[in-house]
Order: structure tokens, then sequence, then C-alpha cells
């Protein structure tokens, strides 16, 4: 086999493309961060902050070391707009961003769905609500139907990740290299898993191709922050810290959620249908 292609998806395009219906505006953004920050694009600290009778931990943001590399996408490039080399205060942020979209649902619609349906995964269907109110709801095409049947599949095989470390080291390594940044749509669970083998697997040979006829994760990691690699180039594994420290922040990262969410009260609600089977 050759891998010759790949999905070309950022895990917000994935989580969207997986559940349309159900992926809040919060989760995609979330994400969407921390995979800049496995990028580098973004540089995240907790800091201790002194009140008069307390102490209590913040976290900052500032640009990182990819920041002026990469030609990000458009829902990367919304946040990391609001991304400043001084650090700043990780709430303040999100306040700032809330500003930027107005309503949350802005940033799964405007920069994660359309940008999809420009590239022929989503399609608009118009139609009604109770035949009177005209509507249009967006699903998925073939394309994205497509996509989303890999996405599951490649999701579900993380129940044999734990197996593979121990019998098949190649093969849980060559996983891996395929998901790419799109590991953090795996569970808690699976995530603690990488973070446990990620230093034996690092010494692994794999041939990838073995298993695999395709990348998940987006072209920006091929490039591996140099500007000028050749898309044919494999996904450096050795990039990727796994030891973690930005997944451990993110932790705390509920915050960015709820701090997302609070401007709008929630998600934000009245956005277009999600997207569905054909």
């Amino acid at each position: 086999m050759d891998l010759d292609q790949s999905l070309n998806l950022t895990p917000g395009e994935s989580l969207l493309l997986k559940d349309p219906e159900l992926a809040r505006p919060s989760d995609l953004l979330k994400v969407t961060f921390a995979d800049l920050l496995l990028k580098k694009a973004i540089k995240a600290e907790v800091q201790k902050k002194k009140f008069i009778f307390w102490t209590r931990k913040e976290i900052y943001v500032s640009v990182g070391e990819s920041y002026s590399k990469i030609k990000f996408k458009l829902h990367e490039r919304v946040i990391l707009d609001h991304i400043t080399s001084s650090p700043k205060e990780l709430h303040m942020m999100a306040w700032d961003l809330r500003k930027t979209l107005e309503r949350a649902y802005r940033y799964r619609d405007d920069y994660l769905r359309d940008p999809l349906m420009w590239k022929g995964y989503f399609r608009a269907e118009e139609g009604s609500i109770l035949w009177l109110f005209p509507h249009t709801k967006y699903v998925l095409t073939e394309k994205g139907l497509e996509a989303q049947d890999k996405i599951w599949s490649l999701l579900r095989q993380a129940k044999n990740l734990d197996i593979w470390v121990e019998e098949n080291p190649a093969r849980a390594k060559a996983y891996l290299s395929v998901c790419g940044a799109n590991i953090l749509l795996l569970s808690s669970k699976d995530l603690e898993i990488v973070k446990s083998c990620s230093k034996e697997l690092e010494k692994v040979e794999a041939n990838t191709s073995s298993y695999y006829d395709y990348y998940w994760y987006d072209y920006t990691w091929r490039h591996n922050l140099v500007d000028d690699i050749e898309y044919d180039q494999t996904f450096d594994f050795n990039f990727m810290d796994f030891d973690l420290p930005e997944i451990d922040i993110l932790d705390s990262f509920d915050s960015l959620g709820s701090a997302f969410d609070s401007g709008f009260g929630g998600d934000g609600g009245g956005g277009d249908g999600g997207g569905g089977g054909d």
C-alpha cells in the first residue's frame, strides 16, 4: 500500500463530521485549541495569581513557535487572531473571541461547517419547519459520509490500543501515526494509554503502510512546522511530545468552554440544522 493521501482533517473538523448534529461549539473550540497547542502555535502555562486572602491558578496563553510558520485553516486562525505575544489570561482570550463571534454557533457554522461545505462534505437543503417557516438544513454528502465512516472506524480501533502496545507495538505506533493530532478525539482512558506508552513506542520501527492506505490528520502536521516540506512526508511521530504537558493543562480547560459559553447563555442555540445522512 502507498500512503499517498490524507483525510486532511483537524480534530475540530473531525469532531463535526463525526457527529454533525451533536457537536457543540464549545467542544469544537476546545479540541481545536488543544490541537493548536500540540502544533505549538499557542503556548500555555499555569501561573499562580495572588489575591489578598488566597492564591488561584490561572492559565496564560501566548503565541507559540509555529504561530507564523503554518498556513492555518479558518477555524484555527480565528482563535489565533486573539493570541498575542504577551501572555494573556485564558478567560480574557475567550471573552475577546466571544465578542468577535457574537454568537457561539457561528464558530461551528461559519468557521467549520461552511468551509467543509465548500470542500464537498456538506450540502444545503431547503425545507421548512411545520410546513410554514423556511429552513436550511445541512446534510453530509457522499464524501462527508465516507469521511464519517473512516473517522468512526479509526475511533473504534482505539479499543485495541492497549493490546497492540503489549502484543504488536508496531501496530500501535502505526495507528497513532495515522491519527496524528486526531488522537484528541479519543476517550480520556485511551489518551491515558497514549501518554503511558509514548516513550517506549518512540523507539519502535513501524511500517505504517502495512496497516493503512491513508492518513487522518491534516496537512499542517506533514509540514512538520517547515514550510517547504513535501506532502509525501510521513507524520513525524517524534515531533509530537507524547508526554503531553499541554494535555495535562487541558484538564483545566473546562474553563475555556465555560468562559466561551457564558457570554452566550450556553452554546448559543438558534443555529442552522446539523448534518445527517443522505
